[in-house]
């Protein structure tokens, strides 16, 4: 069960860092202005996502600020 988040989300995008200080690889997430819809973009292949299941993934792994509003 994913922690509980406050799913309104105000950014455009959200740039995220998996791995370690010396290595890891980047990716991000980008909302469409005209249709609200959020996007993956992982190197070649940009997929369609829910915002929400991601902020409940993004503030579980977070070793930062628990509560913190995603």
């Amino acid at each position: 069960m994913h922690p509980r988040v406050t799913c309104r989300p105000s950014a455009e995008g959200v740039l995220v860092h998996n791995g370690g200080v010396h290595s890891g690889h980047y990716y991000a997430f980008i909302r469409s202005t005209l249709s609200e819809q959020w996007y993956k973009f992982d190197d070649e292949r940009v997929t369609k996502e829910n915002y929400c299941t991601n902020a409940a993934d993004w503030k579980k792994n977070s070793k930062y600020d628990r509560n913190q509003q995603v």
